[in-house]
């Protein structure tokens, strides 16, 4: 009699009760490398406003509006430029506003409770992260075996998105939305499947509730149709009236949503479907591929903004090679099975959602709840193939093989480093703080770059300080925005004149707060600082597609008054930096990725 093999022994254990709380188990102590990481990016705002004080000019206190980054108002617009949080270049009625109270609550409670101490959110953030892995759970049990439904738990809890999903506290936002939306899934089944009157009733309550705490719950609409349409036994009118509570929650939603004053313009990063249904249509395509290749095989979605258009292409084409060719498989091997059609459709529309913003892998919570369903089924199938004696295609064999290393080898090891993946981006917005330097006078200086990758480098510093209650400048500016090359020329004793070689603003990266539909015009001038004026900005000439190409930059003072401190972006990071003699000229080299990620490591 042969031996079991390692895939009898996997099947085996995963049929045994205990397995489905050992895989709890080990996400969780998986995830706990990301307790000590501090405060990060959007933290420092949620602090600051969280904090029930006006810490911060621009950012009101809120307990419940602790998501309504920049409300579309023009005062705080002025107030936040009067600082340089906002660059010169901000869209006139740029906002970035989510509706998210609940996800604000447990926030507000957070810094109420223990206001400093990162560690603690770190640890409420898992704390929800097994709740809705405990809820996944029971969603997978719902529609598989034991040993399937347990696979699919591990290959979901263990994905390494899940990683930056929980490593990051504003982020919570996401979690809170997986948890309500799969309790609403394992409420509907239980409504439609089981006849439980109470779930019926629960289902449209967990919905909206996950709706108040993010967006990406909207994603939860998909796996509802694919019930509908293909495991749910009653009459198709029948089936329609079952998916009308959601819609109206959904109507209800939006309708409050628009009411109220949510949602994001004047981005080029983060555009509202239904605000501007034809630039997402647009963009939403290689964001969907992006996203689901990230899901399934790679790359990182993460890395999609930082692509240079050529290599973009090539990324878009890998894309959807990945996709197609898994589905391919997927489709000859389970795509007859209901479960599976399921998956599928709810995993694709809830790439729509989160298409809204840049890809990133820790929006990707409820694609791989179903995307996880499809790879474990696709596990079981070629096991039970095998069983049977049946070999499968060389391709498919494959396919199976790459999906094997992927999420049952490379996702667990590294599920932990991904958990401190805001590491990372902690380093390189301590890359101006560090270059500023805390001394005495920084108070009394107008931190100038004259180039920056992109003005998010700068733009958290006065918050961050604020929140951390150390001394900020008395405004940062950011000159200018450019992966490309830049040459400077020093034409009177105020004055700079800027030639961005590609024009400024030129990749994706940079448009966080100016779309490319909101063009300049030559002539335009633009005031840094109205209280506190540094100077004023004239655009001279445009490229074809409305970017900046030649800017003058005009100072109040001398360009070497002691007021100024300047500072340029180079692969290290931020160095200090000494304008050009009068009538002369300098080069001033860009933003190459590699080189920088590879300085970072170092």
């Amino acid at each position: 009699m042969a031996s079991p093999s390692p895939a009898d022994w996997l099947w085996r254990w995963l049929e045994t009760p205990r397995a489905a709380w050992l895989v709890l188990a080990v996400a969780v102590v998986a995830l706990l490398p990301c307790v000590n990481l501090g405060f990060t990016a959007d933290d420092a705002m949620l602090r600051v406003r969280a904090s029930g004080d006006h810490r911060f000019a621009g950012f009101p206190p809120t307990r419940s509006d602790l998501f309504v980054f920049i409300s579309g108002d023009p005062a705080q617009r002025a107030e936040l430029m009067e600082t340089g949080t906002l660059p010169w270049w901000t869209a006139p009625y740029y906002r970035l506003a989510f509706w998210r109270p609940i996800s604000s609550w447990t926030h507000a409670a957070d810094f109420a409770w223990w206001p400093d101490q990162s560690a603690a959110m770190y640890l409420h953030s898992i704390a929800w992260f097994a709740v809705a892995l405990a809820i996944v759970a029971a969603l997978y049990r719902r529609h598989h075996s034991r040993a399937v439904a347990t696979l699919a738990l591990l290959l979901f809890a263990l994905d390494d998105a899940r990683g930056p999903a929980v490593g990051y506290i504003s982020n919570r936002n996401a979690v809170l939305a997986l948890a309500f939306g799969a309790a609403a899934l394992v409420a509907h089944d239980r409504w439609r499947r089981d006849g439980q009157c109470a779930a019926a009733v629960l289902a449209p309550l967990a919905f909206a509730c996950g709706l108040l705490a993010g967006e990406a719950t909207i994603g939860v609409l998909g796996y509802l149709l694919g019930h509908a349409v293909f495991l749910d036994r009653g009459s198709i009118l029948d089936r329609a009236r079952a998916l009308a509570p959601y819609a109206l929650v959904l109507v209800a939603y939006a309708a409050g949503y628009r009411a109220l004053g949510y949602g994001a313009t004047g981005s080029d990063i983060y555009v509202d479907p239904g605000g501007d249904p034809r630039t997402f249509a647009t963009l939403a395509l290689p964001r969907i591929a992006a996203l689901l290749a990230g899901q399934f095989a790679g790359p990182w979605s993460d890395f999609w903004l930082v692509y240079s258009p050529e290599v973009a292409i090539w990324v878009l084409v890998w894309s959807v090679a990945v996709v197609v060719t898994v589905a391919a498989v997927m489709r000859r091997s389970i795509g007859g099975d209901p479960v599976a059609r399921m998956w599928a459709t709810g995993s694709l529309v809830a790439c729509v959602p989160i298409a809204s913003a840049f890809p990133a892998d820790r929006l990707l919570g409820f694609v791989g709840l179903g995307g996880m369903g499809l790879v474990a089924m696709l596990f079981d199938a070629w096991y039970r193939a095998g069983a049977r004696g049946r070999r499968w295609s060389a391709g498919a064999r494959v396919v199976v093989g790459v999906l094997a290393l992927c999420h049952l080898v490379l996702a667990p090891l590294l599920l932990p480093v991904r958990a401190r993946s805001m590491e990372t981006v902690s380093a390189t917005l301590r890359l101006f703080d560090d270059a500023l330097g805390r001394d005495a006078e920084v108070a009394s200086v107008h931190a100038l770059a004259i180039l920056t990758p992109n003005e998010g480098m700068l733009s958290y510093l006065p918050v961050t300080r604020a929140a951390e209650g150390v001394p900020a400048p008395r405004s940062v500016r950011a000159l200018t925005s450019s992966t490309g090359a830049i040459e400077v020329t020093r034409t009177a004793e105020h004055t700079l004149e800027v030639v961005a070689v590609g024009g400024l603003l030129s990749s994706p990266s940079e448009r966080m707060v100016r779309s490319l539909r909101q063009p300049f015009h030559v002539g335009e001038r633009f005031a840094m600082g109205v209280r506190d004026p540094v100077g004023e900005v004239e655009v001279l000439a445009l490229t074809d597609d409305g970017r900046p190409a030649r800017t003058r930059f005009t100072f109040v003072q001398p360009l070497e008054h002691p007021s100024h401190r300047w500072l340029r972006w180079d692969v290290l990071g931020f160095v200090p930096w000494t304008p050009p003699a009068l009538g002369t000229k300098e080069r001033i080299e860009g933003f190459d990725l590699g080189e920088s990620l590879s300085a970072l490591e170092r």
